[in-house]
C-alpha cells in the first residue's frame, strides 16, 4: 500500500510542481498553498526530504514579499524556511545522500547561507550541499549557475574572497547554454536569480561596475515575456538595500 501511495504521490507531486512552479517565482499565494499542500502528502508518504525541501522552498519563496506589509510575519516565514532546511538537511545525513535532487541540494544549500537579525549563515554546510549538487548528472545550467553563485557566496562569507570572482564568472558563462533548456523561457527567469545574487556580490568585492551591469540584465530575465515577477522585483529592491547599509547595519536587512 505504501508504495502504491508512493507511486501515486510522485504523479501528483510532478503535476504540481509543474502548475504552480511559476505561482511560485511570482510570489502568489496559490502556489505557496499547493507547494505546502503537495509537502503534506510527502510526509504522508514517508518521503520525508521531499517535504521539508518543499516547505523550505515555499516559506523562502514567500518570506520577501511579506516585509512591506507584515515585517513580523515575515521574520516567523524566514524562520520556517531554515527549520526545514535544517531538517531537511538531518535527514538528508540520517538517511543518505542517494536519490536527494540537484534542486534539493539548492534549496538547502541557498537557505542555510541566508542570514537575517539573528538567524546567522551556515556557509561550510551550504558549500558541501552544493558541491554534492553540482556533482550530480543532468543538472540543467541554470541550476548549475545557481549552485555555482551558492559557491561563491559561501566563499566569500568564509573570507576566502579571491575565489569568488572566478566562480562568479563560471556561473555567468553559463548563461550560454540556457538555449539547450527544454523550458527557455523558465530558465531566463531563474537565471535573474543568478545574475541578482552575481550583482550583489560584485558589489561587496569592489566591482561596482560590473555590479551594474549584473543587477541591469537580472531586471531584463526577472520580466521576460508575460511573466513578470513583482516577487523578484521587491527581492531585487532588497539586494539593492542590503548593498547600501552599512556593515555594522546589515544584520538587520534580510540576505
Amino acid at each position: 500500500m505504501l508504495q502504491m501511495s508512493q507511486k501515486s504521490f510522485s504523479k501528483r507531486s510532478s503535476q504540481v510542481n509543474q502548475q504552480t512552479q511559476e505561482l511560485v517565482w511570482q510570489g502568489a499565494e496559490e502556489g505557496f498553498r499547493a507547494t505546502l499542500t503537495a509537502a503534506n502528502e510527502a510526509g504522508e508518504c514517508g518521503r520525508t526530504i521531499d517535504a521539508h525541501c518543499m516547505r523550505a522552498s515555499a516559506y523562502y519563496s514567500r518570506y520577501a514579499s511579506l516585509i512591506p506589509r507584515h515585517i513580523v510575519q515575515a521574520v516567523k516565514t524566514f524562520r520556517l524556511a531554515r527549520w526545514h532546511a535544517r531538517l531537511a538537511h538531518h535527514a538528508m545525513h540520517r538517511k543518505g545522500y542517494d536519490g536527494v535532487t540537484h534542486g534539493q541540494f539548492d534549496v538547502v544549500g541557498t537557505i542555510l547561507l541566508r542570514s537575517w537579525l539573528w538567524y546567522r549563515p551556515n556557509p561550510k554546510l551550504a558549500h558541501d550541499l552544493l558541491r554534492r549538487g553540482l556533482g550530480l548528472n543532468h543538472v540543467p545550467p541554470h541550476a548549475r549557475a545557481l549552485m555555482i553563485m551558492g559557491l561563491a557566496e559561501a566563499r566569500y562569507l568564509q573570507r576566502r574572497h579571491r575565489e569568488c570572482l572566478g566562480l562568479i564568472e563560471q556561473a555567468l558563462i553559463l548563461e550560454k547554454e540556457l538555449n539547450f533548456e527544454e523550458d527557455l523561457p523558465q530558465a531566463q527567469r531563474q537565471f535573474a536569480r543568478v545574475l541578482r545574487r552575481a550583482g550583489a556580490l560584485l558589489y561587496r568585492l569592489g566591482e561596482s561596475q560590473r555590479s551594474a551591469g549584473a543587477l541591469a540584465n537580472a531586471k531584463l530575465y526577472a520580466s521576460y515575456g508575460t511573466s513578470k515577477s513583482k516577487d523578484q522585483e521587491w527581492k531585487q529592491r532588497l539586494n539593492l538595500l542590503f548593498m547600501q547599509v552599512p556593515n555594522v547595519l546589515r544584520w538587520l536587512v534580510p540576505n
